[in-house]
């Protein structure tokens, strides 16, 4: 396994550690009152803000970083679809009329990486 492949590996790996960590701190705030404004019925839209966030993060740093790979256009995606999820619940964007549209375009891009797909 070459070094880019184990930087890859070791930021994924902080990633879903972290949000496990953020999901069970959003839990353990909404479940105990800590916070007001975090509750069970909003829980989920502070999971998935979160989880946008640390996407945006990490594909930032792989961005920027040389050491480690330049995230896909599907890191993309899943950091766009996180955000929008999370932002629905406090904001005027109604995420039932967007998902389709982030479907669509994932499907376009995979076709799309398939049919211009260097050789």
């Amino acid at each position: 396994m070459d070094n880019m492949e184990k930087n890859k590996k070791r930021i994924e790996t902080l990633f879903w550690g972290s949000l496990i960590l953020w999901v069970g701190m959003v839990f353990v705030v909404a479940n105990f009152g800590i916070f007001t404004f975090i509750a069970m019925d909003n829980s989920w839209k502070w999971i998935l803000l979160g989880a946008g966030a640390l996407a945006l993060a990490s594909n930032v740093f792989r961005s920027i970083s040389v050491d480690y790979p330049n995230p896909q256009v599907w890191d993309w995606i899943f950091t766009t679809g996180f955000l929008i999820g999370g932002l629905s619940g406090f904001t005027a964007i109604n995420f039932d009329l967007v998902w389709p549209f982030i479907l669509i375009i994932a499907g376009a891009v995979t076709i799309g990486n398939l049919l211009f797909k260097k050789k």
